[in-house]
């Protein structure tokens, strides 16, 4: 299972995603604090193996992935998408 992790000032949004059927399995929405975080991984562990994606890991992300990786071990950067024009996304 993939935890994708998309960072806001306030809260996380999380999202468990099969990557076999590409789906969203479950999500959930934890305030940005250690007792959020907390909360994210007991959460998470229903899913058994998984892997943690974090949105913008170098910037609203930082703290979270870091602490994931002190606590879980490991955690993958995803670089955030930018929208430009019309619509077009770059990376």
């Amino acid at each position: 299972m993939i935890i994708g992790i998309n960072p806001h000032k306030m809260s996380h949004t999380d999202n468990a995603v099969d990557p076999a059927m590409n789906t969203t399995a479950a999500s959930l929405r934890v305030d940005a604090t250690l007792t959020g975080y907390r909360e994210l991984t007991r959460w998470s562990k229903q899913f058994g193996e998984r892997r943690w994606a974090v949105e913008n890991a170098r910037g609203l992300g930082r703290h979270l992935a870091q602490w994931l990786v002190a606590a879980a071990g490991s955690c993958s950067a995803c670089h955030a998408l930018r929208h430009r024009g019309s619509g077009s996304v770059a990376r």
